[in-house]
């Protein structure tokens, strides 16, 4: 599981009443099933586990580099998906993949915001 569905770890804590504490546990229990795909399986730890060999842990590189590129793309398309929802529901919530900006120290996180109305493009805003 790469999220927690509960709506007690959500960004920001208390969703500002935007989503249902339903709403936000289904939306991200569908994100980790979509991902899920993507996660680290018995063929990449035998591949690691045999790393001193140096030909599996080449192998392992190459898989695990494809699967984290296919993992952010599921993760950008589930964003994207939600937030057309949210649109077709006249809601003016969005969900955001803020990614880390720094490679290794950094944590990626999701948000769900409040935008400003009508703006049809996911500009971060407050409503009046």
């Amino acid at each position: 599981m790469k999220f927690n569905p509960s709506p007690r770890y959500a960004r920001p804590t208390h969703l500002h009443n935007l989503l249902t504490p339903q709403e936000y546990e289904s939306t991200i229990e569908e994100l980790n099933s979509r991902i899920k795909r993507y996660r680290m399986k018995g063929v990449d730890k035998a591949l690691l586990a045999a790393g001193p060999l140096l030909v599996p842990l080449a192998l392992w590189g190459a898989r695990h580099s494809r699967q984290v590129k296919k993992r952010k793309v599921e993760i950008e398309r589930a964003v994207s998906d939600f937030n057309e929802r949210m649109d077709m529901e006249n809601k003016n919530v969005r969900m955001f993949w803020n990614r880390a900006t720094m490679g290794g120290g950094g944590e990626s996180y999701l948000t769900i915001e409040e935008v400003e109305a009508g703006s049809g493009n996911g500009k971060r805003g407050k409503l009046d």
